[in-house]
């Protein structure tokens, strides 16, 4: 943990007014677990480039890892807001807000990550749990059927699937998603 901090303390002293270096030091800082420091971080990246949405981006995963729910929904609001096809952003902002309890704009977040990105599998399962947790389980199964599609050797869809199956009483089907779990 300490040769990280001297990283990192070279690393500031290094970056001078360049928002990519407060950036990639606002990554370094997170991954570590010194949130403060890479709150710190991003926002100098965000002063010094203010339409950086990748900035508020990070910035919005630093206050997801502290809880700062709100605070990172307005940080990832403000990475769509500067970049609108930045699935990525909307996918996270979509599970803050379903972490909130905010369940109807989640959906409209995973949704819109996968308009502009089709193959965002994550979305797919995120939105399945969304629904799921609302007893919509014919959207459930749409939602992890595509999950299951794109990532088919991963048995948590193929778990949760089943459990949407369930919910719908199709038990059978249930049955055998459940037993891709046991051959795999």
């Amino acid at each position: 943990m300490q040769i990280i901090k001297k990283a990192a303390e070279i690393l500031r002293q290094a970056v001078g007014g360049n928002s990519t270096k407060y950036f990639t030091l606002g990554c370094s800082y997170c991954g570590e677990g010194l949130y403060s420091n890479g709150v710190e971080a991003f926002k100098k990246a965000v002063r010094i480039e203010p339409d950086c949405a990748e900035a508020y981006y990070g910035l919005g995963v630093v206050y997801e890892c502290m809880g700062s729910y709100e605070k990172a929904a307005n940080a990832y609001k403000q990475a769509v807001g500067l970049k609108p096809n930045y699935a990525e952003a909307y996918y996270a902002l979509g599970v803050v807000r379903a972490k909130r309890g905010c369940y109807g704009e989640a959906i409209g977040c995973f949704k819109e990550a996968i308009r502009i990105e089709p193959d965002h599998a994550r979305a797919y399962f995120s939105l399945g749990h969304t629904y799921a947790h609302l007893d919509c389980f014919d959207e459930a199964v749409e939602a992890y059927e595509h999950f299951v599609h794109k990532k088919p050797y991963l048995e948590e869809g193929h778990l949760f699937l089943g459990a949407a199956y369930d919910g719908l009483g199709r038990h059978d089907e249930a049955v055998e998603a459940y037993k891709h779990i046991i051959s795999a």
